[in-house]
């Protein structure tokens, strides 16, 4: 669903998700033919939420061995 259809409050809350960021690039690509460098941005906020979501699973990875050996 296009992001302008919806409410002004859920359209800033979807800056938020990464679902956002990957349709604006998808968008980018398919519908104005846009290339790499047009879409870097949103490539780079996608590998953000990537390394953000490996840390948290570094350390509850860490946690979970801790209880798991006490």
């Amino acid at each position: 669903m296009p992001t302008e259809f919806l409410p002004e409050f859920m359209q800033t809350m979807g800056l938020f998700l990464p679902q956002y960021w990957a349709q604006q690039g998808f968008l980018e690509v398919m519908m104005y033919g846009g290339g790499i460098m047009d879409i870097f941005m949103h490539v780079g906020i996608l590998l953000g939420y990537a390394l953000l979501g490996l840390a948290i699973a570094i350390l509850g990875y860490r946690r979970f061995l801790a209880a798991a050996r006490g």
